[in-house]
């Protein structure tokens, strides 16, 4: 079976959505949602403040954006750490020590724990 493959425009703008989040994640870290601008995060991404119009309605949208990605990575981390042991005990606490482990990330602690 041949799967289908993704336009180039279609690829250009996933790579251009996620050059976004990398950068928001990145300015929202350090300076915070009030602090961080859309000025900066277009800058950061290298893209146009069109270009970031065009992914995200403003500002809260892309914030928005950046919680959910970071806590699915979250999710997807505390799951495998529980993953990893057979006792439901065992189970329980891994996946309560990674997760406190990764509210003490910066980014993480930062947006999701303080801004979010």
């Amino acid at each position: 079976m041949i799967e289908p493959q993704i336009s180039r425009r279609d690829e250009y703008k996933a790579q251009t959505r996620a050059a976004l989040l990398a950068a928001a994640t990145e300015v929202f870290a350090s300076e915070g949602f009030a602090g961080g601008s859309t000025t900066a995060v277009a800058q950061r991404a290298r893209v146009t403040r069109g270009a970031f119009y065009h992914h995200f309605a403003d500002k809260l949208a892309l914030f928005e954006a950046v919680v959910i990605a970071l806590s699915e990575e979250a999710a997807r981390e505390v799951r495998a750490s529980a993953l990893e042991h057979e006792n439901l005990w065992d189970r329980l606490q891994a996946g309560v020590e990674t997760y406190l482990d990764i509210c003490t990330r910066p980014d993480y602690g930062r947006i999701v724990v303080r801004d979010a």
